[in-house]
C-alpha cells in the first residue's frame, strides 16, 4: 500500500487505498435534527441551535483500515446550504479528522461554509500517530445555526507517507472584500493614516542658532503596534533550525513575542521544562525583545496537571493559588506587557464547574497586583471566524466577558484567537464584530493566534494581507499574533509561513509587505530655515541620523518635538543638561 504511485489531477481523486468502501454516511442527530444518510450522501436540518456545534453531527463511515503515522487521509465531496438562518445566509460546519469514541483526539481540522449552490470540497490531512482500524472517521459538526446542509459524492482514499501534499486537490476559498477595488480598502487606508501614524519634529541648533539644510534621516527600528509570533520551543536548541527560528524572532518581522507559561505536566510542572521557558523570556529580556506571556489558567481536565483533576472544593482553590503564586514569583520583574490569564473559558469549564468564578478573579486580581501595567486578557476562540462569527461561540464569549467584569475581574484587553479554517470571515463583517465587542464590554481587542488552515496557498495570503489590513486599521485593536510561523514546528503544518525547507509562501510575502514595507517610516528630509525637519509616520521606535551622528526617538499618537543640538568634538566639555535637547557630534 505505501509504494502506491499517485496518480493527480487537479480535479480528479487521487489513486490510493478506499477507505470507507460502501458503508453509508451517518448521522448523530441528538434532540435538535433530523436528517437521512444514504451511501456516499447524507442532509441534515437542524431544527433547534445546539449547545454546542457537535450537537448534531454528519459522518463518513468509520475508516475501514489501520492508519499509520505519517501517511495521509484525503476526503472530498460536494456541498450546499440550501437554507440557513445565519444572517449570511450561508450554511457551515465544522471538519474534524478524529476518533470515533471518546476522547476524540485526531489529527486534522478545519472548517467550511457553502450557500444554495453545491461546492466541491477537498481536506487532507497528515496522520500524527497510528490509530487501529474501524476507529477514525471524518465528521462535520453542523449544529451551531439553523439549517440545512447537504452532501454528496463523498470518497475517501488512505495515501503513502511520500504523498506531496501540495499537488492534492485543493478546495478553493474566496470571502467578500477579496476584489482589490473592493469599497472597503480606501476606508482602512484612512483608518490607518489617522490611528497609526504621528509626527515627529527635529529642530537642529548649532551654537544657539538653526541649522539649515541639514540632512536628516528617521529610520524606524521597531513597531510600537505588536506585529507578534508565539516562540514555539526552540530556546536553548543548537540545530540549524532552531537557530534559524530564533534568528527570525529578533529581527523587525516581529515586534513582540508570545512566550509560554502553562499550568501543566507538560508545562510548569516539568522542572526541565520550566528552566527552558524562564531560559527563554531572560534570553528575551537580554535583547530587549517586547513580550507577552500565554497563558496562566487553561480551566479544564484537559489541560490541568493530573495531581489537580480529582481536587474539589478549597483543595483545588489552594492548589490553583500556589500554582500561580509560584509563577508569578519566578517571573516577579519580568518586562511582559500582555499577559494571557485565563484561556477558553467558554468550553474548558471544569475549573468553573468545581469552583465557581470566584479562583478565576483571583487569578485576574493576583496578577493585577504583580503586573501593574500590563494588559492582562482573556482569551478565547470562535468568536469572529468564518460564517459561524459573531454567532454562538461570539455570544457565550461576550457573557463570560461580562461575567468577569461583574465579578471586578481586572481584564483590559479581549482576545481573539483567529484560527481559521477554509472559511473566512469578510473584512467589513471583522469591523462589524469589533464594534459590537466594544459596544457591549468597552474592552479593545487582539488576534492572539492567527493562521489559516488551507492548502490554497494564494487565497491564504490574500486574507493574510487583508485580515492584517482591517485589524491594523481599527483603534480599537491592540494587536496582531502569528501562532508561530515554521512549518517544522507549527501546530497546524499548513498555516505557517515558511515552509519545512524555509523556503517562503506567499502567505509570508503579504505579511511582510505590510508590516516591514507598506507600514515601515524609512525617509530622509532636510532641515528649513528655522532648523525644523518634519515627518508623519507609524508609530514606534526610530534612530534619527544627522551625518554620523545617531539619536533615538518615537513616533507616538499626535504630535512631539525633539531638539538637536550639534556640536564639534571640541566642544564635548559643553555637554550637561540633556533634559529638553539631545547634544550630538557632528562632522
Amino acid at each position: 500500500m505505501l509504494g502506491l504511485l499517485l496518480a493527480l489531477v487537479s480535479t480528479q481523486v487521487p489513486a490510493g487505498v478506499d477507505l470507507i468502501g460502501d458503508a453509508p454516511m451517518r448521522l448523530s442527530l441528538g434532540t435538535i435534527a433530523s436528517g437521512q444518510a444514504r451511501l456516499g450522501s447524507a442532509e441534515i436540518t437542524i431544527k433547534k441551535r445546539g449547545e454546542n456545534a457537535y450537537s448534531a453531527e454528519m459522518k463518513s463511515p468509520a475508516f475501514r483500515l489501520d492508519l499509520h503515522k505519517g501517511e495521509v487521509v484525503y476526503v472530498t465531496y460536494q456541498a450546499r446550504g440550501p437554507a440557513s438562518k445565519h444572517e449570511s445566509g450561508t450554511a457551515f460546519w465544522g471538519v474534524q479528522f478524529q476518533r470515533t469514541t471518546s476522547p476524540w483526539d485526531g489529527f486534522g481540522s478545519t472548517s467550511a461554509s457553502a450557500a444554495k449552490d453545491w461546492r466541491t470540497f477537498h481536506h487532507a490531512f497528515r496522520v500524527d500517530k497510528d490509530y487501529p482500524a474501524g476507529q477514525t472517521e471524518m465528521t462535520m459538526h453542523v449544529g451551531a445555526v439553523e439549517q440545512t446542509i447537504e452532501v454528496k459524492g463523498l470518497k475517501a482514499v488512505l495515501l503513502p507517507p511520500e504523498t506531496d501534499m501540495a499537488k492534492l486537490p485543493t478546495t478553493l476559498l474566496t470571502y467578500e472584500g477579496r476584489d482589490p477595488k473592493a469599497r472597503w480598502r480606501a476606508k482602512a487606508a484612512a483608518m490607518i493614516e489617522k490611528n497609526r501614524k504621528g509626527n515627529l519634529e527635529i529642530v537642529v541648533t548649532r551654537n544657539g542658532k538653526p541649522v539649515q539644510n541639514e540632512v536628516v534621516r528617521f529610520s524606524m527600528t521597531r513597531h510600537a503596534y505588536p506585529f507578534g509570533t508565539f516562540a514555539e520551543y526552540h530556546y536553548g536548541r543548537t540545530d540549524a533550525d532552531s537557530v534559524r527560528y530564533n534568528r527570525l524572532l529578533t529581527t523587525k518581522l516581529f515586534s513582540r513575542i508570545t512566550v509560554p507559561v502553562y499550568w501543566a505536566d507538560w508545562g510548569w510542572e516539568n522542572p526541565k521544562t520550566r528552566a527552558e521557558w524562564i531560559g527563554q523570556i531572560e534570553w528575551a529580556e537580554k535583547l530587549g525583545l517586547r513580550m507577552k506571556a500565554h497563558n496562566l489558567l487553561w480551566p479544564s481536565d484537559k489541560w490541568l496537571p493530573a495531581r489537580v483533576r480529582p481536587m474539589r472544593g478549597n483543595e483545588l482553590r489552594n492548589a490553583m493559588s500556589e500554582a500561580l503564586n509560584d509563577r508569578l514569583a519566578a517571573l516577579k520583574g519580568k518586562p511582559f506587557e500582555n499577559i494571557d490569564v485565563v484561556n477558553e473559558l467558554r468550553t474548558e469549564r471544569d475549573v468553573y464547574d468545581r469552583v465557581g468564578l470566584s479562583p478565576i478573579v483571583d487569578y485576574f486580581r493576583k496578577t493585577r497586583a504583580a503586573y501593574p501595567k500590563a494588559e492582562l486578557v482573556y482569551n478565547d476562540y470562535a468568536t469572529f471566524e468564518g460564517a459561524a462569527g459573531g454567532g454562538q461561540g461570539f455570544l457565550l464569549s461576550l457573557e463570560w466577558t461580562k461575567r468577569l467584569l461583574a465579578a471586578k475581574a481586572p481584564v483590559t484587553l479581549s482576545g481573539w484567537q483567529g484560527h481559521f479554517g477554509e472559511d473566512l470571515t469578510p473584512p467589513e463583517k471583522v469591523w462589524a464584530l469589533i464594534d459590537k465587542w466594544k459596544k457591549q464590554t468597552g474592552l479593545p481587542l487582539e488576534i492572539t493566534e492567527f493562521d489559516i488552515n488551507t492548502r490554497d496557498e494564494r487565497a491564504q495570503a490574500d486574507y493574510t494581507r487583508d485580515l492584517l489590513t482591517a485589524w491594523f486599521a481599527h483603534p480599537q485593536t491592540k494587536g496582531f499574533t502569528m501562532w508561530g510561523f515554521w512549518e517544522g514546528s507549527h501546530w497546524i503544518p499548513n498555516g505557517a509561513m515558511y515552509r519545512k525547507d524555509w523556503s517562503r509562501k506567499p502567505n509570508a510575502d503579504a505579511y511582510e509587505n505590510l508590516v516591514n514595507k507598506a507600514w515601515w517610516t524609512d525617509v530622509t528630509v532636510r532641515t528649513d530655515a528655522r532648523g525644523r525637519a518634519k515627518v508623519r509616520g507609524f508609530q514606534g521606535d526610530y534612530e534619527v541620523a544627522i551625518g554620523r551622528a545617531k539619536v533615538k526617538a518615537q513616533i507616538k499618537p499626535g504630535s512631539s518635538t525633539v531638539g538637536i543640538t550639534l556640536y564639534t568634538r571640541s566642544q564635548m566639555a559643553l555637554r550637561s543638561d540633556l533634559h529638553r535637547a539631545e547634544r550630538v557630534p557632528t562632522r
